[in-house]
């Protein structure tokens, strides 16, 4: 475990309102736009925000912000072992294309700052990677990589993606930045508003009344944020942030770029063709809703809804096997990544047989199931199959 890196500061209330999240779905999502691609210019960027803690019972994987084949930072919390803070890049639309930084550190209770940083061309071979925790570097990635990082049409997600790995108390302040704003081992981290300057591409204070779901871009670039399935500012005592209303009845009538109205915009949608209003669930964690994708480890293609288990499945498994190219539906997690699911559920997709990997044993065990014929795995390795 790494041991924390110097004084931990003595954080009190920032301001008197803050981006209430309950842990389960609630998000703030602002439509994609140049100023949030960040990467572009010269290519160095920081993220940062305050984000607080309310005790040390919490494990699972919780959001800061991410938007999808951009950029990710998020921080896996741990009951009873060192949690872990992530920053990821993507460097092609691909979601296995990207580079990953993180380290293992006790978080304790409170507030704490957070900066995740690039540095485009470090030297002229090699990009930089950087976190810090409360103005402490707790880790540098340097060396062996240059890449430019991938522009994406997402939206900008703060506390969740799409509802998914939702981060349960407090954000304050957010600000992202076109340039490097922190280097060395450490930098004066006072517990103090982000201020807009020439480089910042997005600050949100989160100072708006109470209960709040519009929260505005101190930066003047218009990227306003919207609260999702009851995420909305409270004041300095928390109050129980709004639960999540039943859905309607009826179909809402389709909004601009939500084309199966189901209130949910296309670009962070789950399943864009078929209604399946927030918080759109996604049980096995493959990035398809439930709505659209049928159960089953064997259905690695996310084809639906239904039982869709089929042969064309296990084709796909043997061409990832052979390093051969494999197309996947949109939304759909790739072949050999591990599901957005806490351990010990995040199973590779693909690997049916929940042995660690994905190979033609797997294939081979998806034509069984598609035969209706008995499928070898351990207890608690997902059914390939479902009757």
């Amino acid at each position: 475990m790494l041991a924390w890196p110097g004084p931990k500061p003595a954080y009190g209330a920032l301001l008197d309102t803050y981006l209430c999240l309950d842990g389960v779905d609630d998000y703030a999502s602002a439509t994609d736009s140049a100023s949030l691609d960040l990467g572009t210019g010269s290519g160095d960027f920081t993220i940062e925000s305050f984000f607080h803690v309310p005790d040390l019972t919490n494990d699972t994987n919780d959001n800061l912000i991410y938007k999808n084949n951009a950029y990710r930072l998020f921080i896996n919390f741990n009951n009873g072992t060192p949690d872990a803070v992530f920053f990821d890049i993507w460097f092609s639309p691909l979601v296995q294309d990207y580079a990953r930084i993180f380290t293992s550190l006790d978080i304790s209770t409170g507030w704490h700052r957070i900066a995740g940083v690039f540095d485009d061309e470090y030297t002229a071979a090699d990009d930089l990677m950087a976190l810090y925790l409360d103005g402490n570097r707790i880790f540098l990635g340097v060396g062996g990589v240059d890449f430019t990082p991938h522009i994406s049409t997402s939206s900008v997600n703060v506390g969740a993606f799409a509802g998914a790995g939702a981060l349960g108390d407090r954000i304050e302040e957010m600000r992202l930045s076109d340039n490097v704003r922190y280097t060395g081992a450490s930098y004066a981290s006072p517990f103090a508003e982000f201020v807009a300057d020439a480089n910042t591409r997005a600050l949100w204070h989160f100072n708006e009344a109470p209960p709040s779901t519009s929260f505005a871009d101190g930066s003047g670039n218009g990227n306003t944020l919207t609260g999702l399935n009851g995420a909305e500012t409270c004041g300095a005592a928390p109050t129980t942030p709004t639960p999540t209303p039943p859905p309607p009845t009826s179909p809402p009538t389709p909004a601009p770029g939500d084309g199966d109205g189901d209130g949910v915009p296309d670009a962070s949608d789950n399943c864009p063709t078929i209604p399946n209003p927030a918080p759109q669930t996604d049980i096995d964690g493959d990035l398809a809703g439930d709505a659209c994708d049928a159960p089953g480890s064997g259905n690695v293609d996310c084809s639906g809804p239904g039982n869709s288990v089929s042969s064309v499945d296990a084709l796909k498994v043997l061409r990832h096997n052979a390093a051969l190219s494999v197309t996947q539906s949109e939304p759909c997690l790739d072949i050999g990544l591990p599901r957005l699911l806490d351990p010990p559920d995040n199973w590779l997709m693909g690997d049916v047989d929940c042995s660690g990997g994905v190979n033609s044993v797997d294939a081979l065990k998806v034509l069984r199931a598609v035969a209706g014929l008995s499928v070898a795995k351990p207890a608690g390795c997902p059914e390939v199959k479902p009757p």
